[in-house]
């Protein structure tokens, strides 16, 4: 019996246990276009935070800095305002509020622990609007 056969077959196991990494561009920019950008962007930034700007995102915000903990999504102030149901801290505050799918257990969620990679070659993430 070959002995890389066993090693193959178990590095293959584990890898198919890992999560599937999230795409910034394709699933969780998409999102943040959607429910986010109109309050949080280039050209408006209330409460002094914006997600196209790379310390803002991971360290300003009025009252919440830093909104984003890259790598402990669970324990981020923006997680927590997309997924509460307390209309006085919800985001966004008017209109459709984040599926599960796009919130804490899908895209955003896991796309916040890697938020600070997607800022290391670049200072501004490009959104419309």
């Amino acid at each position: 019996m070959n002995i890389r056969q066993p090693i193959l077959s178990a590095l293959l196991l584990a890898t198919a246990a890992l999560p599937a990494a999230v795409s910034f561009e394709t699933e969780v920019k998409p999102i943040f276009e959607k429910h986010c950008m109109e309050c949080h962007g280039p050209k408006k930034q209330k409460s002094d935070f914006r997600l196209d700007d790379r310390e803002v995102a991971l360290h300003g915000g009025e009252s919440h800095a830093p909104n984003i903990l890259p790598g402990k999504a669970t324990e981020s102030p923006l997680l927590k305002f997309v997924t509460t149901d307390d209309r006085d801290t919800r985001m966004p505050p008017k209109g459709d509020r984040l599926s599960a799918a796009e919130g804490d257990t899908g895209e955003i969620g896991k796309g916040l622990n890697d938020y600070e990679a997607i800022f290391t070659e670049r200072k501004r993430v490009g959104f419309d609007g």
